[in-house]
């Protein structure tokens, strides 16, 4: 049900909605609908281990970057050592991003286990609308010779980047964490391990 004003002005009848347009009409002179967007108040919930044939990117969409679905055997791990041995990975030196959901899911946490392999940056982005519109957690690989490395969170509007905070922790090649980036109307907090 849709309230404007304490007033009930649309009804959805669908008790799971789909992908796809919606279709609505508007009584009343005093009332237009613009650019109208659908957003489920039911909390947010999306989940993915990644076990799927080679190939299928299930519900992720490639916005830059090379991206592949691998297995165990293609990670030359033993599989009986890990919780899940899929993954979803990008082996591209360019920036690489997958993202999954809408833009506008608001007020939601976003977590991945993630690893690097020392030669670029890894890490998470929120509010995606385009490579030019988001919000970031940027992680750099720990410096072996200078003991430095960067954690930032960041915010893109238009093409424009800006650190909003940022932590002197790098990150270990090859080891695996567990990294979270948290949007709220509070703020935006980010999580690693």
């Amino acid at each position: 049900v849709l309230l404007v004003d304490d007033r009930r002005v649309a009804t959805g009848y669908d008790g799971e909605p789909t992908s796809g347009p919606a279709g609505y009409t508007v009584d009343g002179v005093d009332l237009s609908v613009t650019d109208a967007q659908l957003q489920l108040l039911e909390p947010i919930y999306f989940a993915d281990d990644f076990m799927r044939a080679g190939g299928q990117d299930g519900d992720w969409q490639k916005v830059a970057g090379q991206w592949q679905q691998t297995g165990a055997a293609a990670q030359k791990f033993d599989p009986s050592r890990s919780a899940n041995p899929f993954c979803y990975r990008s082996t591209d030196r360019a920036p690489s991003v997958a993202t999954t959901g809408y833009w506008f899911w608001h007020n939601y946490l976003v977590e991945a286990a993630v690893r690097g392999d020392g030669q670029g940056v890894i890490g998470l982005q929120a509010y995606h609308v385009d490579d030019r519109n988001y919000l970031a957690l940027k992680w750099q690989p720990l410096d072996p010779q200078t003991g430095e490395g960067r954690l930032q969170l960041l915010q893109c509007v238009d093409g424009q980047t800006r650190v909003l905070t940022e932590a002197g922790s790098g990150y270990l090649p090859h080891q695996w964490y567990r990294v979270g980036l948290l949007v709220t109307d509070e703020g935006l907090w980010a999580f690693v391990d």
